[in-house]
């Protein structure tokens, strides 16, 4: 094996842009996790609906989109060029397919149900499971 000093394993990406986003998804990991931990664990009783469900998720998933907006440094880079963008729209269009129509896979053919008797939207967890699962897919490394 052919081992040159400069080469080898890194943690993050070379380039400074990507190694800035992957930095902050990271670091926003236990961010979002202790508030969803804390609003599943304040509303373990049913008390809330619909429109909370979806205030929330998208209250935690707008970080995503505005810290690195307000402080991504600019590296020369237009902000639609930014790597934080990119990464977010590649995720909402992943999450937005599977939550619209992979869903119905588990729904169906699996027989999955999930009972929540305070929830009553039925779009197929595509509207009220969109900016949860967002963020959970950042977790799992699709970035």
């Amino acid at each position: 094996m052919n081992n040159t000093a400069g080469t080898g394993s890194h943690w993050f990406s070379l380039n400074p842009d990507r190694a800035w986003g992957e930095k902050f998804f990271l670091c926003y990991i236990p961010v979002w996790i202790t508030l969803f931990a804390a609003w599943s664990t304040a509303f373990d009783g049913g008390n809330r609906g619909d429109v909370a469900t979806l205030a929330f998720g998208l209250v935690i998933a707008l970080p995503l989109l505005l810290v690195p907006a307000l402080v991504a440094p600019a590296n020369g880079l237009k902000w639609y060029e930014s790597y934080w963008l990119k990464a977010n729209l590649f995720i909402f269009i992943v999450n937005f397919s599977g939550n619209y129509f992979v869903s119905e896979y588990f729904f169906d053919v699996l027989g999955m149900i999930y009972y929540y008797p305070n929830l009553h939207w039925t779009a197929d967890a595509a509207l009220l499971g969109l900016f949860l699962t967002d963020l959970c897919t950042h977790v799992t490394g699709t970035l």
